[in-house]
């Protein structure tokens, strides 16, 4: 689930997305990890394989 189904809920609002990509401190692979569900890695201890998801 992605930053969408929190913004329909009205948990999120646009202008809070926004104010977050014009952070200077923006970091766009942690923006897609917490906001838009990115896995980018796994580790040996994981409940899922990650190479089968990607």
């Amino acid at each position: 689930m992605d930053y969408r189904i929190p913004i329909i809920s009205g948990l999120l609002t646009p202008a809070y997305l926004n104010e977050i990509k014009l952070s200077p401190t923006f970091n766009e692979i942690s923006f897609a990890k917490e906001y838009m569900s990115r896995f980018t890695g796994g580790s040996q201890d994981a409940w899922f394989d990650f190479e089968k998801l990607d």
